[in-house]
């Protein structure tokens, strides 16, 4: 059974809320509290919310848009449970003269902008998709402005935008996609910033290690280097010039270079033997 039920109420930005709210029963019931049914208070996350030891007051302070919706008081104990609840609007206040000079009071539900999640730096590798987030709040609804570097960004092949432009997302990102990436969230109320740094990591080139990875190929190939050893050395040298018949192993230039200064090694190595026989 409730002994104080909360009451509705409107009011405005800035100002602080008071809810009462007690029952009595046998055994004590526990109070507890939710706001649109759920355990989610915006004013607790930022530490504006504040519940007496005995749950009969909840206060917040200082309270904002988001603050606005249903709570839901409950007194629960072992014979059941009981819910009440009550309705918080908050707005901001306007004045204005009306057509006799009077002076009125218009509501308006505003807030300034807000980020709801602060924007991240990233570091990722070439070539890979990611999304930037610029996720803002705010009454009238705040308008996104993106900009990289200073300069206006604008959607391209590679880069759109979506979710009321909150998500930046960029397809087979390359070298040039780094930078400093800045999103302004703007309303009638107020502006605010945020900002992301985007790092592009360079793929790491695989080429090096073509010859080596089917073990028939590595096998053809060290009995081709075994045989050509033994050839005479103004057809290995020709050989060396060219190196035409490597097209067979090798896929790039890096390879070719490789295998040359291999088999100059061997030479060398041999020659150093020869001299000390």
């Amino acid at each position: 059974m409730f002994l104080k039920r909360p009451q509705n109420l409107t009011l405005k930005a800035g100002s602080t809320a008071k809810l009462e709210c007690q029952a009595e029963g046998e055994p004590k019931p526990e109070i507890s509290w939710h706001k649109d049914g759920g355990g989610y208070f915006p004013a607790a996350s930022e530490r504006r919310m504040h519940v007496l030891p005995a749950d009969v007051t909840f206060f917040i302070v200082d309270v904002k848009f988001g603050d606005s919706g249903t709570y839901s008081c409950s007194a629960e104990n072992l014979a059941g449970k009981v819910t009440t609840d009550v309705v918080l609007t908050v707005v901001g206040m306007f004045g204005h003269l009306n057509q006799v000079g009077l002076l009125t009071s218009v509501y308006l539900c505003l807030e300034p902008p807000v980020f709801i999640k602060p924007m991240e730096h990233k570091d990722i590798t070439e070539g890979e998709t990611t999304v930037l987030e610029c996720m803002a709040g705010g009454h009238p609804k705040p308008k996104l402005t993106w900009t990289k570097d200073s300069q206006p960004l604008e959607a391209t092949s590679r880069h759109f935008f979506t979710a009321e432009n909150q998500l930046l997302i960029i397809v087979n990102s390359a070298k040039t996609d780094s930078g400093n990436y800045n999103c302004e969230i703007a309303n009638s109320v107020g502006t605010e910033r945020g900002s992301s740094r985007l790092t592009i990591i360079p793929r790491k080139s695989q080429r090096n290690f073509y010859i080596f990875r089917n073990p028939f190929s590595a096998g053809i190939f060290r009995y081709v280097i075994y045989i050509f050893k033994k050839w005479p050395r103004r057809i290995r040298d020709r050989i060396l010039s060219e190196l035409n018949f490597l097209h067979l192993f090798t896929l790039t230039k890096f390879n070719r270079f490789r295998i040359q200064n291999m088999v100059k090694s061997w030479e060398f190595e041999s020659n150093r033997k020869s001299r000390q026989i």
